[in-house]
């Protein structure tokens, strides 16, 4: 039962700019494959037709194919930890840190339970692989940590270490800093309604995002994000009578205020969103039906909790108020 034998073809076609390859498999010798009841339908499926060199040939028909074939594997924080550790870069002590680091600066977020990268991080990592590709690189990382470890075993002074890595990286600073390029602030697609230049989306000192015209200085109109606009909640004031809005204090909570702030100040909290819990498979109940003010401390409100006992209606302000009461029941409906 000697191997196989096969000739490979591979013919080459040419369409105005494009260009086709075809591959193709002729069995010249089959081998103990012979007893393979697959075979005879196999060989059709491998072999080319003839071809002749220089031919001309018509397309006979032609299809649109997607590409299926699967993204790569998004990252867990365990196969971030495993590149570290391949790669070597870091230590034990450092690679929670390392990912903390990523996380609090915003290059990325959590997702899924997984680490996907935002577009401020994937916007910076380009940027530091143009002008420093010799930091940002996995070879320097790991030339670091063993020129710490030799710091610390006494082979190697800090300060010549120190001289050795800042004076070309303050020299290479100075020059990439003069060329670095800025980006130009985003449009919104709208136009200013003082002087008609396009507004665009700008940060202020603070952090914080606001649209302003492209013309400032000479045009100073401002306003803020569509999503930090004030919607009203269907409700008047019970002080003056205005409309009351949905408001967001400086530290991002959520509050209901009047909108003839700062003539009047009334104010309201917004009721926390209803929670079920693990005896509610498929809540059969609303928000209304369970989501009420207190009785008792007229501040809090009531939310459903759990006990040994199973689920209770309890108050917001707990410890402070110990008001309970029995939880609705479950609809035995579907």
């Amino acid at each position: 039962m000697k191997s196989k034998q096969v000739e490979q073809t591979e013919v080459t076609l040419k369409g105005g700019e494009f260009t086709f390859l075809a591959k193709g498999n002729k069995t010249l010798f089959p081998g103990f494959e012979v007893l393979s009841k697959e075979f005879a339908e196999e060989e059709d499926l491998k072999a080319l037709p003839s071809f002749e060199e220089n031919g001309v040939y018509a397309l006979s028909k032609k299809e649109d194919k997607k590409n299926t074939k699967p993204g790569p594997t998004p990252f867990t924080e365990g196969r971030i930890v495993r590149k570290m550790e391949e790669e070597g870069i870091g230590r034990p002590s450092t690679y929670a840190s390392t990912i903390k680091t990523l996380l609090d600066h915003g290059y990325v977020v959590r997702k899924a339970g997984t680490i996907v990268s935002t577009e401020n991080g994937r916007h910076t990592t380009e940027v530091m692989e143009k002008y420093y590709p010799e930091i940002v690189s996995t070879k320097y990382t790991a030339d670091m940590e063993k020129t710490l470890d030799d710091i610390d075993s006494g082979d190697l002074n800090w300060l010549d270490a120190m001289n050795a890595f800042y004076g070309p990286f303050i020299e290479k600073f100075n020059e990439v800093s003069q060329k670095m390029y800025k980006d130009g602030p985003e449009e919104t697609g709208e136009m200013c309604p003082l002087c008609g230049k396009p507004l665009v989306k700008k940060k202020s000192k603070q952090g914080k995002f606001f649209i302003g015209c492209s013309d400032y200085p000479t045009c100073r109109y401002t306003s803020p994000l569509p999503e930090d606009i004030p919607q009203e909640v269907g409700r008047n004031c019970p002080i003056c009578g205005s409309p009351l809005l949905r408001k967001k204090s400086k530290k991002g909570k959520s509050f209901i205020g009047c909108s003839n702030y700062p003539h009047c100040d009334y104010i309201e909290k917004t009721a926390p969103k209803a929670r079920t819990y693990s005896a509610f498979k498929k809540p059969k109940i609303s928000e209304a039906d369970y989501v009420k003010k207190c009785p008792d401390c007229k501040d809090g409100y009531l939310v459903v909790r759990n006990s040994k006992r199973g689920p209770f209606l309890g108050c917001t302000n707990f410890p402070r108020c110990k008001h309970a009461e029995e939880a609705p029941k479950q609809s035995k409906d579907k």
